[in-house]
């Protein structure tokens, strides 16, 4: 699949306050041209809804700024914590972005600041926590998934600039130049959706079939619900390329895409015809060849990738635990239908889950199996078939 760029630049004035002593300089005031300026795109599509991080509407991101003085990022950060900036909000109202207090350019010539840039910016509802200010080295950001709260799930997106000086071999009082951000996903999106692959119901006697799933759980020793992202120590190769962070499982545990308290998540609804008949138990209906999403629009899974951008290996099973109802009407039974519930564990296939991939799970329930395909959506390619079998009943017509 072609890696596609947004053409959109969002370009941020982000005039800032720094007043410094470097070496044996001390400067009375500090050139207003000397103030330094953001910009930033968002890469491959990058997308933050459930939260959706995408061009248009992206108002805020979060930067980290490390001053080294001399010296290299790599010699430095064992030693330094974040004396530049820590977590600074970088807001747009209008077409104009700011943050405050104003940050300068090292007054000395040659001297270098790393940033380290991440949207959407931390919270209690989105799960993402950054490292504290009195933490030395490169930042880290934990992620937890939260199954009462998956719709406030964010699309976390990073990017780092290393090394940073003004303009090399220039003058101080020279034009400013950008810091220019690249944002990257850097967990995996899931959509699910599920269909019949013939129809089963109809107007007909034979055909009065529905499949409604009642419940998705995710589980398996590559699937993680917490996790800390370390940033990368090393700017992008190239325009084209991505210079990752890494990431550390620290919480493996299942995770109840259907909760609840989730309305706002998934597409919860009790297809009409099967209430007429008294079936009233909430789940996604699945009563045609039509696929039904599984989550409500705009709405994704963002889950901690297994093990970054090799996926899933032997050791690290992914599992999708379906949990569902088979109901057919039936009008000469006191309830007006007759019911059974099967449960079938899919297994997420070798390679599957990548750091920086979106995938399509797609559920189709058979006379005789389901089948689970995984295509790959609008970030990097991937995929694999998942299968498995599951029944359903169908009448022949009389």
């Amino acid at each position: 699949m072609k890696k596609v760029f947004l053409t959109g630049i969002i370009s941020l004035a982000a005039a800032m306050a720094f007043t410094s002593c470097a070496k044996d300089e001390i400067l009375d005031s500090v050139p207003q041209q000397s103030a330094i300026e953001f910009s930033t795109y968002l890469g491959r599509n990058a997308v933050s809804k459930g939260a959706i991080t995408e061009n248009e509407g992206f108002a805020q991101f979060g930067v980290s700024a490390f001053y080294t003085k001399e010296k290299t990022w790599a010699t430095a950060k064992a030693d330094h914590t974040p004396n530049f900036m820590y977590n600074q909000e970088v807001n747009k109202s209008g077409n104009t972005w700011s943050y405050t207090p104003k940050k300068y350019w090292p007054a000395t010539q040659g001297e270098m600041i790393s940033f380290f840039a991440y949207a959407p910016m931390a919270s209690n509802t989105n799960g993402i926590a950054i490292s504290a200010n009195n933490v030395a080295g490169t930042p880290k950001i934990t992620y937890t998934i939260d199954a009462a709260n998956l719709e406030n799930m964010a699309d976390l997106v990073t990017d780092v600039i290393i090394d940073e000086k003004k303009v090399a071999n220039s003058s101080l009082d020279d034009d400013n130049k950008d810091v220019s951000f690249k944002l990257n996903h850097e967990l995996t999106r899931v959509n699910i959706t599920a269909k019949l692959s013939a129809d089963a119901f109809g107007g007909d006697a034979a055909n009065k079939t529905k499949v409604n799933i009642t419940n998705i759980e995710l589980q398996g020793a590559g699937f993680a619900t917490k996790g800390i992202y370390t940033f990368a120590d090393a700017n992008d190769a190239s325009a084209d390329n991505v210079t990752r962070g890494t990431w550390e499982i620290t919480g493996n545990s299942s995770l109840d895409i259907f909760d609840d308290t989730d309305a706002n998540f998934i597409n919860h609804a009790v297809d009409t015809d099967l209430n007429v008949a008294g079936y009233t138990t909430s789940g996604v209906a699945v009563p045609t060849t039509a696929p039904v999403s599984l989550f409500k629009t705009d709405q994704y899974l963002f889950l901690i990738p297994a093990n970054g951008t090799t996926g899933i290996d032997a050791n690290s099973k992914v599992e999708l635990v379906i949990s569902y109802d088979i109901v057919t009407i039936d009008t000469n039974l006191a309830a007006g239908y007759s019911i059974s519930q099967a449960k079938k564990i899919v297994e997420v296939p070798a390679a599957g889950l990548k750091q920086g991939v979106a995938y399509n799970f797609a559920l189709t329930f058979g006379l005789n199996e389901v089948v689970l395909s995984a295509t790959v959506a609008d970030w990097e390619e991937a995929g694999n078939d998942l299968t498995g079998d599951v029944d359903y009943p169908k009448e022949d017509a009389q």
